[in-house]
């Protein structure tokens, strides 16, 4: 859910989005752009099928100053690339892949064109290379014929092939996916909760302060009472105060936020009810 300060912003600016999702070339889909440009979604990612390159003069160099000198993400506290499970199993006979054949001529065409050009003489190479010149124009004919020999070949070779059209020794597994996909959900999902708390706490914390997402995992290690009363259908969740006066302040205004949301705790009737210490 957006918080007050995210409605009022994405209100006020009809450029303002929500939140940015990261991704590679792989989710590189004009149609999911679309969706997510209407639901106030941003995307950074990269094309997948690149075609000329932006002129420099499109570009141009900005100093950005990262909150305390450092940036944190989720692979640091969330253990996004971990590993979850040990294991493998068979990639589905209809998923394609790069075939062997033309990658092996794509590395050798690469490796004459890299021969060509060195063939070409620098400035200084100039009087010797006119000493050379009729032996090195042979070699060079004659990467020529072998470069587009290869390229022609190439061309004749499928890119892509099903795995199941993959020669045995060739044939590959993959790690298990399945766990992974379900924590890694679970994981994101949390850390959206984490972010739009960050996001209320910073409301109430000096200005200038970055230090919401560290007062938050200060929260999540501290110990906390839980009291059920199944008479008032509550449970009640009594945080112990932290070292700091102005940290107490700011979580009470959060607490204040999330008791007004009466989210009833999962599998059971009980609505959640936040305190600080005796309060």
């Amino acid at each position: 859910a957006k918080t007050p300060e995210q409605e009022r912003r994405l209100a006020e600016d009809a450029r303002a989005h929500w939140f940015t999702l990261v991704y590679d070339r792989e989710g590189y889909s004009p149609e999911l752009f679309a969706q997510m440009k209407k639901k106030r979604i941003a995307i950074l990612t990269y094309r997948k099928f690149p075609q000329e390159d932006r002129r420099k003069e499109e570009f141009q160099l900005h100093s950005v100053e990262l909150a305390g000198g450092e940036t944190v993400n989720m692979r640091e506290h969330y253990g996004l690339d971990h590993l979850i499970e040990y294991g493998t199993e068979p990639i589905p006979d209809a998923v394609s892949v790069v075939n062997p054949a033309w990658r092996k001529l794509d590395g050798q065409i690469r490796s004459q064109a890299g021969r060509r050009h060195r063939q070409d003489p620098t400035e200084p190479q100039v009087q010797g290379f006119q000493r050379r010149k009729g032996n090195l124009q042979e070699e060079i004919q004659v990467l020529d014929l072998e470069i587009a020999k290869l390229k022609q070949l190439r061309k004749q070779t499928e890119h892509h092939i099903p795995v199941k059209s993959l020669p045995e020794a060739d044939r590959f597994t993959r790690l298990r996916t399945e766990c992974k996909h379900f924590i890694d959900t679970v994981k994101m999902i949390a850390y959206r909760a984490e972010t739009s708390m960050a996001a209320l706490l910073r409301e109430h914390m000096a200005r200038g302060s970055d230090d919401a997402r560290v007062l938050l995992r200060q929260i999540f290690q501290t110990e906390a009472d839980l009291t059920p009363d199944l008479a008032a259908n509550t449970l009640t969740v009594r945080l112990h105060h932290l070292t700091q006066a102005a940290h107490d302040q700011a979580i009470e205004h959060l607490l204040t936020d999330l008791n007004a949301t009466q989210t009833v705790f999962p599998g059971t009737q009980l609505t959640l009810v936040f305190k600080l210490g005796s309060s």
